[in-house]
């Protein structure tokens, strides 16, 4: 995959921020049950956060810092694009930004959280990433595409021959 620069709402950064971690979680209900083990279900998948830090350097950086307060002022959630992570609908959830005049930079932290509401958006980018322990079922159901229509798409013998990380065209 190309390295492409971390955009959200029109705003580009200079470089990828030096951290990106994505989270991802499930709800799990646990039902216990009369002298045997407890039995957990999948309920729902919680929604993603993607949380990051880096620094703008160069005479610029306060500037940048101000153009990325600007965005996170706004309302409203937007495709977050970065490097390594499939394209997803997202608010800006959280921003510190923290001036350092030795090192003439602007250190900022971010975090944002995947706008579940929008799990099956207008635009179709026509690929996802598998994730860990995904397999064509998984993926389907996540991305509300039929397992049939990644069978088309796709070269995969069974629906377990997915691997993490690997590219699975949608259309």
């Amino acid at each position: 995959m190309q390295a492409i620069k971390m955009t959200y709402k029109g705003f580009c950064f200079d470089a990828n921020p030096a951290y990106i971690k994505a989270e991802y979680s499930k709800n799990i209900a646990s039902k216990s049950v009369l002298f045997k083990s407890a039995k957990q279900q999948e309920i729902s998948f919680k929604a993603a956060k993607i949380k990051g830090n880096g620094k703008f350097v160069g005479s610029n950086a306060g500037e940048k810092a101000h153009e990325l307060i600007k965005v996170f002022q706004s309302k409203g959630s937007s495709f977050l694009f970065s490097h390594d992570l499939p394209p997803m609908r997202a608010y800006f959830s959280s921003l510190d930004i923290s001036y350092n005049a030795v090192e003439e930079c602007v250190d900022y932290s971010f975090e944002f959280i995947e706008d579940s509401d929008a799990k099956n958006p207008i635009r179709n980018f026509g690929y996802t990433f598998a994730l860990a322990d995904e397999n064509l079922y998984d993926i389907a159901n996540r991305t509300s595409v039929g397992v049939e229509k990644l069978f088309k798409c796709n070269n995969y013998p069974d629906l377990f021959s997915v691997r993490e990380g690997d590219k699975v065209w949608l259309s």
